[in-house]
């Protein structure tokens, strides 16, 4: 999903003052947290795609800043934790 895409559906939401909640690790939900750097502005990652196979790792993987982007495969993203 991309930011583009998160605004998109979540635009689409009546009362804006609802929560946002992710699912907890072995159950229940915890807030959302945007990872955030410098100037409070959310921090971007370089990210290797779909590199884990295991059901209990993330999929994806944080990776090397200094590592050439390819198309749908290393990429940059924000990552929002709860």
């Amino acid at each position: 999903m991309t930011v583009k895409q998160l605004i998109e559906e979540l635009s689409q939401i009546k009362d804006q003052d609802l929560k946002v909640l992710v699912k907890g690790y072995e159950g229940g939900f915890d807030d959302v947290i945007v990872l955030k750097g410098e100037n409070n502005i959310p921090t971007t990652y370089t990210i290797d795609r779909n590199v884990n196979d295991q059901w209990y790792y993330g999929r994806h993987e944080i990776i090397e800043e200094d590592t050439p982007l390819k198309k749908n495969k290393i990429e940059r993203a924000i990552i929002l934790v709860g």
